[in-house]
């Protein structure tokens, strides 16, 4: 059970969280390996930060095994801890503090946190299977690595839980680089974990590994994958830089070649140890990434795990359902989706989700037709998430004819997620389908049929809507008169709490819309470092878009914003009142951005790319091809040098043509809170100004053919020069036709008369005689 207070007497307010639940039968546990693995506890003594310096492409694991004991009530337990000293000299170096730990989360969970000057100070990222944090330039002095787990409850208090776990824990040196190696590539090799080299789950744990990791300099990659039971071993992989040939091998006396496929491989293994290859060849296109990655989806499944079938002779399942399934002819049966668009209201009504049980082979097809512009979302969840599923959109011409996806759904660890805003009117079928097969090892305790009764259950969420901006600025103009139903929010007392800036480590931005009591609000802040504050204020009712903001500290203006609600200040440490009054009183739309010049810096040391700052605003529009069944610009990540850090006004434009009546989006990112770029398109009314949405300033509007001009400007700049930097943001524009059915079948049949001209031609003189005599004939 999870308890939020929210500040509404109805929906909440959009905000998030994150939440780590795994559950797994104790049935499972093989209670002679756990012991052995205790018996074989790691001593830690000689575990040391290493100081090699080296890239972290490089995998440098180290294997560890602890055993994590049951108490009556939580605690943590410190099992290592180790002091890394920066001297003035190292601090030269700009040194980075990496840390990567990963363990089964069920019976381990090892994490780890760092101390510096009495205060923690590492900001862990969960990753698919552990925690990882860079930290860093460091400054002089002493850093504290502590490792720990939380003990178990609920149990017997000799229960001890036991696995193996990998950390690779090292500095990195930004200057060991050099000119020779590009910042980019400091930042791709910095900011990922490596990819493992060693997988040797415990009899009971499932290994279910999805990260991004950088493609190895050197093409290639092996995986060493010890099994002590038979297990389904599932690889998937994804990148825009290139594909990868995957090959599992056995290793033994001679290794042997067990099992080969391109981005995606399938095998039934026994027990034994096995080598996966991992080969990356280029995509074939000219790819201009400095950061060139990959996805990489591992699935290591016990059999014995997997949960029969309910057609299966061996199954107990009675539930109506099940019978259901087992009765039809396709073991799939009646099995619908409501794929109906719904209208956009102010009424929640969630749906029931559609829930089957499939297995190897099982595929299913479902229409969709659309009236009008809609978007669609389908949430597949796969458990055990060993089954090859794809999921596909395709459109349906008049003809019948299937054109290829316009939508793919990904794996992101045991689900598959398809989204695409914006589908035009027309008829549509989305796919489920099983491709591919599991290859099986030859001699093993199991055949091809090993597979035939045991399923995975399989939950579908599937939801269309239109995509009527009409319908959105009703509802929206609605619940903004009834703060209680939306999150239309009173304006928070103050902004030190959790979710917005509870800690200097977390910088924050974040957007929300807020009513004033009396006409005015009032928000206190507190800083314990040098900061950077940004605040945007925007009108949700347009008829009311004037407001005045202030930042005040001890009843003195520190800084005000401009006509348009913008407001931008380098505050030092102390306590500051943030004052917003509105001119009417109706809700604005509040943009906050909020982190201490230290973490900017941070930050900024890490994400810089390296390349050249331009002199001037690029030719965004240069090769671009303006089509009537759409095109895209970007996104264009844009550096431009220092001296535009301090432009106010317009940084460039970009002429667009529309040569069918389109829906045109276009977007401007930006680092909030040191910069802020804003987008904006001159139209013959005069000026549509992108909203702010975070680090995100978008406009979304439907328009007829003509040309058109995109402006990019900085409407309230930060210089900052602290950091020694460039401007930068990225541009991304998009447009869609109302109607791309039309313009299809125009070119379909373009296309076929095209074909028929080629095939009058190399008649040639017979067919022109032909149609003389007939004409004669006529006459």
């Amino acid at each position: 059970t999870f308890f939020a207070d929210y500040p509404l007497g109805g929906l909440h307010p959009c905000s998030d969280f994150f939440a780590q639940i795994a559950l797994r039968p104790t049935a499972l546990a093989n209670e002679d390996k756990t012991q052995q693995c205790v018996a074989a506890a790691s001593d830690l003594s000689s575990l040391q930060v290493q100081r090699s310096l080296a890239l972290t492409t490089t995998p440098q694991w180290k294997s560890i095994k602890i055993p994590v004991t049951f108490e009556s009530t939580p605690a943590t337990v410190s099992v290592w801890s180790s002091g890394i000293t920066i001297t003035d000299e190292d601090a030269l170096q700009r040194l980075f503090l990496r840390l990567v730990l990963h363990s089964d989360y069920i019976s381990s969970d090892l994490r780890f946190q760092v101390r510096f000057e009495g205060k923690y100070i590492a900001d862990t990222q969960v990753t698919s299977h552990g925690y990882a944090d860079m930290i860093g330039p460091l400054d002089p002095g002493t850093y504290y690595v502590d490792m720990y787990y939380v003990t178990g409850t609920k149990g017997p208090t000799n229960t001890k839980l036991c696995s193996t776990s990998m950390v690779d824990m090292r500095l990195v040196s930004r200057s060991s680089y050099g000119k020779g190696n590009s910042t980019a590539q400091w930042l791709c090799t910095s900011t990922r974990v490596p990819p493992p080299d060693l997988l040797s789950p415990q009899s009971d744990e499932q290994v279910l590994l999805d990260s991004e990791y950088v493609v190895p300099d050197s093409g290639s990659h092996r995986v060493r994958i010890k099994v002590e039971e038979p297990r389904l071993v599932r690889v998937r992989t994804s990148s825009s830089d290139a594909e990868f040939q995957l090959e599992l091998w056995v290793r033994g006396n001679s290794e042997a070649l067990l099992a080969r496929g391109t981005d995606a491989l399938e095998v039934l293994v026994g027990k034994g140890t096995f080598t996966l290859k991992l080969t990356a060849t280029s995509s074939g296109e000219s790819s201009t990434s400095a950061c060139p990655v990959f996805v990489l989806n591992l699935l290591l499944q016990p059999l014995e795990a997997l949960p029969v079938c309910p057609w299966s002779p061996s199954s107990s399942d009675q539930s109506a359902a099940a019978q259901a399934q087992k009765n039809a002819e396709d073991h799939i049966g009646n099995v619908l989706l409501d794929l109906v668009p719904k209208q956009l209201t102010k009424e929640l009504n969630v749906k029931p989700p559609v829930i089957l049980w499939m297995s190897q082979g099982m595929s299913k097809t479902f229409d969709m037709s659309l009236d009008s512009s809609s978007a669609i979302r389908i949430d597949v969840s796969v458990q055990p998430p060993f089954l090859p599923l794809e999921i596909n959109l395709r459109r349906k011409r008049d003809s019948g004819k299937l054109e290829t996806p316009i939508a793919s759904a990904e794996w992101t660890e045991g689900r598959l997620l398809l989204m695409q805003s914006d589908i035009p009117k027309g008829a549509y079928i989305l796919e489920i389908l099983q491709p591919r097969k599991y290859m099986v090892q030859a001699g093993g305790s199991f055949s091809a049929d090993s597979l035939a009764n045991l399923c995975a259950h399989v939950t579908i969420h599937a939801e269309v809507g239109v995509a009527s901006k009409e319908a959105v600025n009703t509802l929206r103009s609605e619940l903004l008169d009834l703060p209680d139903l939306l999150a239309v929010q009173p304006l928070p007392p103050s902004l030190n709490t959790v979710g917005w800036f509870s800690s200097s480590l977390v910088p924050v931005v974040g957007t929300q819309v807020y009513r004033f009591k009396d006409g005015i609000g009032k928000i206190s802040v507190k800083v314990d470092d040098p900061s950077i504050l940004r605040m945007v204020c925007e009108p949700a009712d347009l008829s009311n878009a004037d407001i005045d903001a202030e930042l005040v500290k001890d009843s003195a203006t520190v800084a005000q914003a401009d006509h348009l609600g913008q407001l931008v200040a380098e505050v030092q440490p102390g306590s500051y009142q943030m004052v917003l009054h509105p001119k009417a009183n109706s809700p604005f739309l509040v943009t906050v951005g909020l982190a201490t010049q230290s973490r900017l810096k941070e930050d900024y040391a890490i994400a810089d790319s390296g390349k050249a700052c331009l002199d001037k605003f690029p030719s965004l529009e240069s090769g671009v091809t303006f089509s009537p069944r759409g095109w895209s610009i970007g996104p264009k990540f844009i550096r431009m040098q220092a001296a535009f850090l301090g432009t106010e006004g317009l940084l460039g434009k970009v002429p667009v043509e529309l040569k069918s009546a389109s829906v045109l989006y276009i977007e401007a990112g930006s680092a909030l809170p040191l910069d802020l770029v804003r987008i904006a398109l001159t139209v013959p009314e005069g000026l549509w100004v992108g909203e702010q949405r975070g680090s995100r300033n978008s406009l979304e509007i439907e328009l007829p053919p003509g040309k058109y001009e995109v402006q990019v400007s900085q409407p309230k700049p930060m210089r900052m020069e602290k950091i020694k930097r460039c401007l930068d943001f990225s541009v991304r524009i998009i447009a869609t036709p109302l109607n791309p059915d039309a313009t299809s079948d125009a070119s379909e049949a373009a296309e076929t008369a095209a074909a028929s001209d080629g095939q009058a031609v190399a008649t040639g003189g017979e067919g022109k005689k032909q149609e003389l005599q007939a004409r004669e004939d006529a006459a």
